[in-house]
């Protein structure tokens, strides 16, 4: 994965110019890696483990309205 200042300047850059921050993190089977692209701001997934990316974004999501 790339580092953390990159994800947050590119974040920052996409925000800026109203860009959608989507990463693909294809064959990543691991949950707490997306878990972590959402804490850095990611928005979008484009990935081969749609349900496994889904429940994770709902968690997400659920801690968020909290």
């Amino acid at each position: 994965m790339p580092s953390v200042e990159f994800l947050q300047k590119i974040r920052d850059e996409l925000k800026s110019r109203g860009i959608v921050f989507q990463v693909l993190p294809w064959k990543c089977s691991d949950p707490q890696a997306y878990a972590r692209l959402l804490e850095l701001g990611v928005e979008s997934f484009a990935t081969d483990y749609p349900a496994m990316t889904l429940d994770v974004v709902h968690k997400y999501q659920k801690r968020q309205v909290r």
